[in-house]
């Protein structure tokens, strides 16, 4: 009694590698396309979460809360308006003067700064976001990150004056300085 064999033949192996070759070189070119888009959505998600509980302290401390980027959050400092490179630092601004003193001001939250080639602009508003012991602002601000210094995928967010926050969402805003 002779034994069949089963299995794949070479041919249909290679015919295999062959659609999964072509597939893949479609899909990967995409990939990176979606990571800078997700990179973007993830660093406004972050801040707009910063944003929302600096309001929230604000409201329910009655206190000025600022949120601005400073070189040197550990050791305290005044505020940049360099929101690319600098870590964003909200605090409890107890003198009012737009600098964090580390000895007796509450840092609330501290976010890393984007990536190096990643470049954020404040499209309105001037410098740092000032919440009054209400919740409320002075003006209305917006951000937008373009992701590797670009205006392919960028991503906004939106603080009007009555402390509101929302996300303007993708490709709405671009970076002027590009």
């Amino acid at each position: 009694m002779k034994k069949s064999q089963t299995g794949f033949t070479i041919l249909e192996l290679l015919i295999t590698v062959a659609i999964l070759g072509i597939i893949a070189a479609i899909t990967i070119p995409n990939y990176g396309s979606m990571l800078e888009s997700e990179r973007a959505n993830n660093f406004i998600d972050e801040f707009s979460r910063t944003i929302k509980y600096a309001r929230a302290t604000a409201s329910t401390s009655d206190e000025l809360v600022v949120i601005c980027p400073i070189k040197t959050p550990e050791s305290g400092g005044a505020c940049t308006t360099d929101w690319s490179k600098n870590p964003i630092v909200a605090f409890v601004d107890a003198d009012n003067n737009n600098t964090l003193d580390s000895a007796n001001e509450l840092t609330l939250r501290v976010m890393d700064p984007p990536s190096d080639k990643d470049i954020i602009e404040q499209e309105a508003g001037n410098g740092s976001i000032a919440f009054d012991g209400q919740g409320r602002l002075a003006q209305q601000h917006q951000f937008v990150i373009c992701t590797n210094g670009k205006n392919d995928h960028t991503s906004a967010v939106q603080v009007n004056v009555s402390g509101n926050t929302w996300k303007l969402g993708e490709d709405v805003l671009t970076c002027s300085g590009i």
